[in-house]
């Protein structure tokens, strides 16, 4: 059917879901819709396969005690196929903690599909990046591309946990990114110190 203005505000709320339902809706009407008094249609909006990277990146930052958070919408927008992957990452950890278990679970898996496709460049912003959760950087520990692991070693806000794991990686020059990173722990410094290597850390 067409969708008009008039039926995006239509007193039938069954009629505003169908208009936020259809995939030819325009962004100006599904942005309307997508805060309509009537939870159902509000729902279609996120829902619908053509919903926008601004929508879904307007929901994404609405923050826990602002008045249009709503938990269950925000798992919609995260998962859907549109929505910035760049975002979900610098997020990750906050989005995490106000998900239910299975949309954390799906967006876990929606940033494990499209990792690959990201640049190392991409994956890690910078070395002094403080948005790199733990739950991405146990994935960069084990990235192929030796230049986001060496990339990860010289993060200053690289975790302990990330840091045992490169202590014990295969490339002599990802363990060498880590002695050299001033920020690491005593604790993986004495296991660089009994590196086959012979790296000396730079403290």
């Amino acid at each position: 059917f067409p969708v008009t203005i008039e039926l995006a505000d239509d007193p039938n709320p069954l009629r505003r879901k169908e208009v936020a339902e259809n995939p030819d809706c325009p962004e100006d009407l599904l942005e309307k819709l997508a805060f309509d008094i009537e939870r159902d249609v509000r729902v279609a909006v996120y829902k619908n396969p053509n919903c926008s990277e601004r929508l879904l990146t307007i929901r994404i930052n609405i923050k826990e005690n602002e008045k249009n958070f709503d938990a269950d919408l925000l798992g919609l927008a995260c998962v859907h196929k549109n929505a910035p992957v760049d975002l979900l990452i610098a997020k990750l950890d906050g989005l995490e903690k106000l998900l239910s278990v299975d949309s954390a679970i799906s967006l876990s898996r929606k940033i494990s599909l499209s990792f690959n496709e990201i640049s190392a460049k991409e994956k890690l912003k910078s070395k002094n990046s403080s948005t790199v959760s733990q739950v991405l950087q146990s994935k960069l520990c084990n990235d192929q591309d030796i230049t986001v692991r060496k990339s990860l070693a010289s993060n200053k806000n690289i975790t302990e946990e990330s840091q045992l794991i490169l202590s014990k990686d295969s490339s002599f020059l990802v363990r060498e990114a880590l002695a050299l990173n001033r920020i690491i722990t005593e604790r993986v410094q004495l296991i660089l110190c009994e590196d086959e290597g012979n790296i000396v850390t730079g403290k």
